[in-house]
């Protein structure tokens, strides 16, 4: 036996202070106790190691999943976003006119509808425009549709200059456009009309090197005195301006 460990069983009294024979048989029955104080540090060392080690790996693999669940959060989100904005170009190409950006027929028809509803309720006026552009067959025929496109792009952006922000203006289809103006009147409506012929005819469209004036002819109705229905205003508003 290691001498410092039979010393250490004879200080706490494992074995027996005796004669030399009666101590080396009771040592080599305490042998089992003298193995787990020897080997004790060793087993308590390879422990913390491989508790170390384990601890390590741990928060090795933690560190590798906040890695990997932040990386798939952010293509979550990046995913979530590009889905909104295809929703929105989606709803926007729905809603607006292809080639000039202001809305279409089918969108103003269910803003008008919306107006007249609140202006029912609320016993508000409103005017509407229908809009027609003069020779505009010439100018398509003539020098291509390119050139015609363009042209109505130039229309189109003078009309929102022209109007108020509170004002809705869209493309009825081909060369027409109608304009709706809550809270107008009858006088409202001729001003309204009257500032779009003057800035029609002061400001023409160029087109590359050509420059081509806007001629028009416009139809006003109003509501609820000329109508009180949707299909009817339109009517009305189509029949004033070929009028």
């Amino acid at each position: 036996f290691p001498a410092g460990s039979l010393l250490f069983l004879l200080s706490i009294g494992a074995v027996p202070v005796s004669g030399p024979l009666e101590t080396v048989v009771a040592a080599h029955q305490a042998q089992s106790l003298l193995y787990v104080i020897d080997t004790a540090p060793v087993f308590l060392g390879l422990f913390a190691y491989f508790a170390g080690v384990r601890e390590d790996r741990l928060v090795g693999f933690n560190e590798r999943l906040e890695a990997e669940v932040a990386a798939k959060t952010e293509e979550l989100r990046q995913a979530l976003q590009e889905a909104n904005e295809a929703n929105e170009m989606v709803s926007h190409m729905a809603d607006h006119d292809a080639l000039c950006e202001l809305l279409n027929r089918r969108c103003f028809t269910k803003v008008l509808a919306n107006w007249l509803r609140y202006s029912h309720r609320y016993e508000r006026p409103g005017a509407l425009l229908f809009i027609d552009l003069d020779g505009f067959k010439a100018i398509n025929d003539g020098h291509g549709h390119g050139t015609g496109d363009a042209f109505l792009c130039g229309v189109a952006d003078r009309l929102r200059q022209a109007v108020r922000e509170t004002d809705t203006v869209a493309r009825w289809g081909g060369d027409e456009f109608v304009v709706l103006l809550p809270e107008a009147d009858g006088e409202g409506a001729v001003r309204v009309a009257e500032k779009l012929l003057a800035q029609f005819g002061s400001e023409p469209v160029q087109v590359e090197e050509r420059r081509f004036e806007i001629q028009s002819s416009i139809g006003i109705t109003l509501y609820p005195d000329l109508g009180t229905d949707a299909d009817q205003l339109l009517a009305q508003g189509d029949a004033a301006m070929y009028e």
